[in-house]
C-alpha cells in the first residue's frame, strides 16, 4: 500500500525521511486501469487496461520491520512512489 502523498512524477526528487537507515527500492510494472472493473473474467481483463507505466517502489525497510509491524510505514513516505511515464495500451 502507498499513501497518495507517496505518488510523484517520474522526474521528481525522492526525499529520504529523517531517521531512515535502510532505504531500498524496486522497479515495478504499473498497470493503468481505464474503467471500473469488478468480478471481471480473465478473458475480459485486458479490456479494462488503459496503459502501462514504470513505478519506482521506494521503501524504508527499518520502518517496515522494526517499528511495530505496520508494513505501510516504510512504503508510504512522501515521494516514495515515482510513477510514469504512461504508455498507451493501444498501438
Amino acid at each position: 500500500m502507498k499513501a497518495t502523498s507517496a505518488i510523484v512524477g517520474p522526474d521528481d526528487d525522492v526525499f529520504v525521511p529523517r531517521g531512515s537507515t535502510k532505504t531500498d527500492w524496486e522497479v515495478e510494472l504499473g498497470v493503468v486501469i481505464g474503467k471500473t472493473a469488478k468480478c471481471v473474467s480473465e478473458a475480459d481483463a485486458l479490456d479494462h487496461v488503459a496503459g502501462y507505466c514504470v513505478v519506482h517502489d521506494v521503501s524504508e525497510r527499518a520502518f517496515q520491520t522494526e517499528r511495530s509491524g505496520q508494513w505501510k510505514k516504510g512504503k508510504s513516505c512522501d515521494t516514495f512512489g515515482p510513477t510514469g511515464p504512461r504508455t498507451s495500451a493501444c498501438g
